[in-house]
């Protein structure tokens, strides 16, 4: 039926056997990737988003596209990237919260040498404190609880003290009273000093559901170099990589905490202990999150690059759409005079059997209406015309 078709057709117009036009084979996805139709074919869609009709109608949109393509897909890949990234940390961080109890701690520490009292005559009330005197805390990380472990000769844990408690806000120590009975304990004791912080899982968990939707925000002003805002696209990723760092290192911490927990923690009550125990089941979960926070840290070092690499074929681009702010693309003049384009002195009526009809009339913020074709070359002119309406010398970039 179809070459029948064809035939007729061809009959019609004085030709002796159909024009067949050959079969061409499938264009696979590598061959449109290797020659950049994918990549022309988004920058298109991005310059229509990105600017108004008139301008994209102004632009010779194949040669523009040439220089944009391959930077526009690198920061849409970029984009995408950063979302699938977020969906992914959200996914994790739910998957922990949903096996994380309310009370659930982990503790990171650090441990000293430990020191050997070989007889009960060179035991007193002040041993342990002289001990845990010996190693100031001088490291960049401030520890609250100081404890000191005391076991026998059999390796038995004698005793768990709590020497001191660090205020957060003043860093000053507060001393605790203890008393360790070693009337029946077997010489040698060993005591191991340690320094430990807690981490509250939960308030980690909700603090990293604000890192990650923060990442959309951080995300449009990186996408402010379309509109020329090229400061906030190198800055905003310096302060995003600066909170995926920070967010980083403390989940690594709680993880490190809860995979390898110290052999002794502060007093804890009942409840407190259960959500401690019960912590080690979430570190593959809080594991797999850190790569995601690793991955998303990559992104926002690349995104400054990405811009720049923007920045070079859109600075023209918007240099070039000033001269066409206010253009209304496909509407008729409120001015009743203009029944011709001054131009070419052809009709402006929007009659569908006319050749140049209501889709290429281009009426400027003084309400002077021409063809498109026919303001062009003159609006695009550079010097005193670029912009400007050959009539009354109105500015196109000044919206009535």
């Amino acid at each position: 039926m179809a070459l029948l078709v064809e035939a007729r057709e061809a009959s019609r117009h004085g030709l002796e056997q159909p024009l067949l036009s050959p079969s061409r084979p499938p264009i696979s996805m590598v061959q449109l990737i290797a020659e950049g139709r994918i990549a022309r074919s988004l920058a298109k869609c991005i310059l229509r988003l990105r600017f108004p009709t008139a301008v994209y109608q102004a632009l010779n949109i194949d040669t523009v596209t040439l220089d944009f393509a391959w930077p526009i897909t690198f920061l849409v890949g970029l984009t995408t990237a950063m979302i699938l990234s977020i969906a992914c940390g959200i996914i994790c961080l739910d998957s922990v919260q949903r096996n994380v109890a309310p009370s659930c701690v982990a503790f990171e520490f650090q441990s000293f040498p430990s020191q050997v009292v070989e007889t009960i005559a060179t035991w007193n009330n002040q041993t342990i404190t002289n001990y845990a005197n010996r190693y100031p805390d001088d490291s960049d990380v401030l520890y609250k609880y100081v404890l000191v472990s005391v076991a026998d000769a059999l390796g038995k844990t004698l005793a768990v003290v709590l020497v001191s408690v660090v205020d957060a806000d003043t860093h000053h120590s507060k001393m605790f009273p203890y008393h360790v009975d070693v009337s029946h304990a077997k010489f040698p004791l060993t005591l191991k000093l340690f320094q430990e912080n807690e981490v509250e899982i939960a308030s980690m968990i909700h603090y990293n559901y604000f890192v990650q939707w923060s990442c959309l925000a951080w995300l449009a002003l990186s996408l402010l170099c379309l509109w020329g805002y090229f400061g906030l696209s190198v800055i905003a990723p310096g302060f995003h990589a600066l909170q995926q760092g920070c967010a980083l290192m403390v989940v690594y911490s709680a993880v490190a905490a809860l995979q390898n927990p110290p052999s002794v923690v502060p007093p804890l009550g009942e409840q407190d202990q259960d959500g401690y125990h019960g912590c080690k089941s979430i570190s593959q979960g809080l594991r797999g999150y850190c790569w995601v926070l690793t991955f998303q840290s990559t992104i926002t070092f690349c995104l400054p690059l990405a811009a720049e690499l923007v920045r070079r074929p859109i600075l023209p681009l918007i240099e070039f759409s000033k001269a066409f702010q206010g253009i209304k693309v496909g509407s008729k003049s409120n001015n009743n005079g203009d029944i011709v384009c001054s131009i070419c002195l052809d009709s402006l009526s929007d009659d569908p059997m006319n050749v140049k009809d209501l889709d290429v009339l281009w009426t400027l913020p003084c309400s002077h209406t021409y063809h498109k074709d026919c303001i062009l070359p003159w609006l695009a002119k550079p010097g005193e015309s670029l912009g400007t309406c050959p009539l009354c010398r109105g500015d196109s970039a000044n919206v009535a």
